[in-house]
């Protein structure tokens, strides 16, 4: 190898999987610029779905450690599933849920009271909602973190609960 060449690290593969970078030798002379791009490695995210619907494992200590009920379980699922890709929000009313559950509007009210209180649901403006992007989020692990990077404070405290062995 001449005295401009260099040994360069290129992975073929994704960074996710397991296989070994491979080497690639490099001939660079003098007033050439080299330009090295990394590929940022995706989020480590504790959920279940890939790029899909992602449910945070915990899901069930949370509803555990919050001693959520059957209804108010119901609306978080439904919200859950009835996200906008990549936002997280779900244009609903109560009105609109009450239907969808079978349940009385007033009832709705009070559950998503109960949500929001605990900071599981968040009313971003009338008939506008958002889960939670650490419980459920629909889009990729990159959108999700600038969903939570536009969180205010107060919200993105919220301390998800994490399976604990028993």
């Amino acid at each position: 190898m001449d005295k401009h060449a260099r040994r360069a690290r290129t992975s073929e593969t994704p960074d996710t999987t397991s296989a070994a970078p491979t080497e690639q030798a490099l001939k660079v002379a003098r007033g050439d610029r080299i330009l090295v791009e990394r590929r940022q490695r995706p989020a480590n995210y504790d959920f279940v779905g890939g790029s899909f619907q992602q449910v945070s494992r915990s899901l069930f200590t949370i509803v555990k450690e919050f001693d959520l009920g059957r209804r108010e379980i119901l609306i978080l699922l439904l919200l859950g599933l009835e996200q906008e890709r990549g936002t997280g929000r779900v244009r609903m009313t109560q009105s609109e849920m009450a239907e969808k559950l079978e349940i009385h509007r007033t009832d709705v009210s009070n559950l998503l009271g109960n949500l929001r209180e605990i900071g599981l649901v968040m009313q971003v403006k009338r008939g506008n909602y958002q889960v939670h992007p650490r419980v459920f989020f629909a889009g990729s692990s990159e959108q999700q973190a600038e969903v939570l990077a536009d969180l205010p404070p107060e919200e993105l405290a919220f301390d998800v609960p994490m399976d604990r062995e028993t």
